[in-house]
């Protein structure tokens, strides 16, 4: 993972699924917006160089290209993007623009890194440690040795496999681009790798190193008496090293890094396969060792096609998501139904009561899809406190049971007594067990009696326009589009408090 998302604690592949599909995209806004939309309270400036002794320690700029985190230290700059870098003052002045996002950490994100990747790298280095040592103990020195080129050069092919499918790769990258300015999509490695003509059933060369050094590592560890195997499939490498040295050589005219660390490696299989001895021919091993080879290769096609597809479908996503995230769009759909509620009051009202956007959110606690609703509201009441937003229960006393009753009392009781965010988490506690019992053992002290008619005269409300549907989001009076994911809502909140033509329907 990139070392900018490390520092900003984020999931890069929810960052950048993101930041990818929005309708702006790859603008300031869209990268804005995205760190909004990941709980970051950010904004923007065009700044001077002139000024940026006055910035914060810690700011966003585009440095070198790339969107850089940058951290003052007393003489310097510490920058984190691919990779962390110490740079001078003038250095940083002279490589940026002079844009600057200012944000705060978010230390409670839902988007953050994801502490499984971490453990993975944990087990695939575990993995290779228990192969090396495995090999040690239980092979001759010459093969041991000849197993870890294996392994080097699986380890590079892997890495190169998950760069076709848009990952992107510290290894490739720091190899490739090394410590100049050249750009990701504009190096030797990337000019050589789009050269290659080479498909079989979706698999380019650099796919198929990666079945050699996997089959080879396999036969290295499992199969005894394969040193012929490994002998000959060593020395037939140099065609695949002739016609990589030709492409590079003759045809694009330039060294691909990665592709000669390969051929490295190839070599020195080949040098270190001369001194092995015992060359045996077994027509079994032959055997053994040639449908090994064909079920790694069948792994990898197989693996290679599903990825492809789901990198075809990420892509088709990364569009539609795209265009259901334009404003425009969303703003027409909005305004295709209004409500004209006419009853003002307080009831379960939340954030800021003189707001001109008001979310009202028709519920009932009996509603198992209402769930959801309510960590969204805590969401907005956390990152939009300025925006007004109402609670309207359905709840008319000649349809309401003895429990129901109990609830909507209890609920305006904690409201009314103890604030939002309590009231909130006794309405989440009730969503989680969903049982009267085991609720009331917990707010046993808030049954006594309280006024239900301002709860009544906002149900009897979303009755008369028949909004009986629970859950239900109006946005100043106008009802959130069906077309819509109600999580969607975080896509426009930044729109619609400017849009003047929203804000004066404000209810």
């Amino acid at each position: 993972m990139d070392i900018f998302y490390k520092k900003l604690k984020v999931s890069q592949d929810e960052f950048l699924f993101q930041f990818q599909s929005h309708p702006n995209y790859p603008s300031v806004l869209s990268f804005s917006d995205t760190l909004t939309f990941l709980g970051f309270k950010n904004e923007v400036y065009e700044i001077e160089k002139e000024f940026w002794l006055e910035l914060p320690q810690k700011f966003i700029t585009i440095y070198e290209n790339k969107y850089t985190i940058v951290e003052g230290l007393d003489d310097n700059y510490l920058v984190s993007n691919d990779k962390v870098e110490k740079i001078s003052t003038d250095k940083l002045y002279n490589d940026s623009e002079n844009i600057v996002l200012l944000f705060d950490d978010n230390e409670e994100n839902e988007y953050s890194t994801d502490r499984l990747t971490i453990n993975n790298k944990w087990f695939i280095r575990f993995l290779m440690s228990l192969i090396i040592g495995y090999s040690f103990f239980t092979h001759s020195h010459v093969l041991f040795v000849f197993n870890i080129f294996s392994i080097f050069g699986l380890y590079v092919s892997l890495e190169l496999f998950k760069t076709k499918f848009g990952r992107k790769s510290a290894v490739i990258n720091s190899i490739c681009t090394g410590s100049g300015k050249v750009s990701e999509t504009n190096n030797s490695c990337t000019k050589i790798f789009k050269s290659d003509k080479i498909n079989f059933i979706g698999l380019k060369l650099s796919d198929f190193s990666l079945v050699y050094f996997f089959g080879l590592l396999f036969v290295g560890l499992f199969i005894r008496e394969n040193y012929f195997i490994l002998k000959y499939l060593s020395f037939l490498s140099g065609i695949v090293i002739c016609y990589s040295l030709y492409i590079q050589l003759f045809i694009e005219k330039t060294f691909c890094k990665i592709c000669l660390l390969i051929i490295v490696t190839l070599l020195c299989q080949m040098i270190v396969s001369i001194f092995f001895i015992n060359i045996i021919v077994s027509v079994d091993v032959l055997f053994i060792s040639v449908f090994s080879f064909l079920v790694i290769f069948s792994l990898v096609a197989y693996i290679n096609s599903i990825l492809d597809e789901k990198e075809k479908n990420h892509i088709l996503n990364v569009k539609n998501i795209r265009f259901k995230k334009n404003y425009s769009i969303f703003k027409r759909e909005l305004q295709e139904k209004k409500y004209n509620f006419h009853i003002k009051n307080d009831e379960f009202r939340f954030g800021s009561k003189d707001s001109r956007l008001n979310i009202s959110l028709i519920t009932n606690p009996y509603c198992g899809y209402c769930a959801e609703i309510y960590k969204i509201i805590r969401k907005i009441i956390k990152r939009y406190p300025d925006i007004s937003l109402q609670l309207r229960f359905s709840y008319l006393p000649i349809n309401a049971d003895h429990n129901l009753t109990l609830l909507i009392t209890i609920f305006r009781n904690i409201y009314t007594k103890k604030g939002a965010d309590f009231f909130l988490e006794a309405i989440e506690f009730w969503h989680d067990r969903n049982d009267i019992e085991i609720f009331l053992n917990e707010y046993s002290q808030f049954t006594l009696e309280t006024e239900m008619d301002g709860i009544i005269d906002l149900a009897e409300e979303n009755i008369s326009f028949g909004l009986t549907y629970t859950p239900q989001i109006l946005i100043n009076n106008y009802l959130f589009p069906v077309l819509y994911e109600r999580n969607d809502i975080f896509y426009f909140l930044d729109n619609l408090i400017e849009d003047e033509d929203i804000l004066n329907e404000c209810n």
